[in-house]
């Protein structure tokens, strides 16, 4: 009996430590969208504590792309692209589902360079309407906002997506 309390207290705190760093990471990413100096101080949380769930790595990943935008050199840029788009891409094989990451990955392909050549845009914005509820259900209002900016100035997205964008989230 003592080790099954003590399991489910395990099981809770894990949960909670989880939860917060989630939080953590979230508002690191509304920092640095709104000013990319802080990309470089969202990168360098990864660095120093590696992520442990699909969703961390994805937004290890969104670090990585931003980071691409204020690094020296081209060929660096390129490359620093590349190990988020690719880091991305390895996760959203594993969690397919999971409509987060898939905002992530929506969010980078929308703001990134033609040029690239990265765009899966329609898979992940089909992914993200069959589970537009687990966006909904995200309590960080700031995130949600941000969201649904992305969503809203995208040519991607029909008018009629947009109102069920305004409406869920």
């Amino acid at each position: 009996m003592k080790r099954l309390c003590w399991f489910i207290c395990f099981v809770f705190i894990s949960f909670f430590l989880a939860a917060q760093e989630i939080d953590k990471v979230r508002g690191m990413y509304l920092d640095a969208a709104k000013d990319r100096q802080y990309a470089t101080e969202f990168l360098q949380y990864f660095r120093q504590n590696p992520p442990q769930s699909s969703l961390l790595i994805g937004y290890h990943a969104l670090s990585l792309a931003m980071c691409a935008d204020i690094t020296t050199g081209k060929f660096n840029q390129y490359r620093m692209f590349n190990q988020g788009k690719h880091k991305l891409d390895s996760i959203i094989l594993i969690d397919a589902d999971n409509a987060e990451i898939r905002y992530l990955r929506f969010a980078i392909q929308d703001n990134a360079p033609e040029f690239l050549g990265y765009d899966n845009r329609e898979e992940d914005l089909a992914v993200i309407l069959r589970n537009i509820d687990q966006l909904g259900r995200i309590e960080n209002k700031e995130l949600k906002r941000v969201m649904k900016s992305v969503f809203l100035k995208s040519d991607m997205i029909s008018e009629e997506q947009k109102k069920l964008f305004k409406s869920k989230l």
